[in-house]
């Protein structure tokens, strides 16, 4: 098994939260994101997930199912806390 972790970057993007948008750019929160490989079969399916810590306070876990031959996403969720 292989794995790699980006432990803080900046972040920007847009976040759409109960019909409102809210923009997210540099600031003193941060992200993370890891990945993890190898030969091992967890399912028909691999994953990503990742985290934003904004400065107001939000936190947001984002985890995706992709199918492993076609790379599309299947599906996802996530919390905001």
């Amino acid at each position: 098994s292989y794995y790699y972790s980006i432990p803080h970057f900046d972040t920007t993007g847009l976040v759409s939260l109960n019909g409102e948008n809210l923009i997210v750019t540099k600031s003193k929160g941060d992200s993370w994101q890891d990945h993890q490989w190898g030969d091992f079969s967890a399912s028909r399916y691999g994953w990503e997930w990742m985290s934003v810590r904004l400065e107001n306070g939000l936190i947001a876990n984002i985890f995706l199912n992709i199918e492993l031959k076609t790379h599309e996403v299947i599906d996802g969720l996530a919390s905001i806390m």
